[in-house]
């Protein structure tokens, strides 16, 4: 009887924690492209792509076009991409001197895991 409890707990303890794994992984596998308006300088928006790994994870990001200052809104988004693969989140600090292009790159980033969600 008692080996039956122990048999029933360890499956019952088994397949909360898969069910806990399933529950965990935010997005769908994929690349993921929008766009924002960040500086502006050249007129053109922040576009880039997200890819989202098997486990549901930030494995990369790359800016495909930008208008931004190649001394300030582009070394900033440069550093925004490092920071979002090496925390594997969008919840990164913006860059100082280069508000604006933060802000779009976030936003910009925001819209295309809206698209890889759930």
């Amino acid at each position: 009887m008692k080996k039956k409890i122990l048999f029933l707990l360890a499956s019952l303890i088994m397949i909360l924690s898969l069910v806990g794994c399933a529950s965990s992984r935010k997005y769908r596998p994929g690349v993921y492209q929008a766009s924002a308006k960040g500086y502006y300088y050249e007129g053109k928006e922040i576009v880039l792509t997200v890819t989202i790994n098997e486990e549901g994870q930030i494995s990369d990001v790359k800016i495909l076009d930008h208008g931004e200052t190649p001394e300030t809104g582009g070394k900033a988004l440069e550093e925004l991409v490092k920071d979002v693969i090496d925390s594997n989140s969008k919840d990164v600090d913006m860059v100082s001197k280069a508000t604006v292009t933060s802000k779009g790159f976030l936003e910009a980033l925001d819209l295309a895991l809206e698209k890889a969600k759930k």
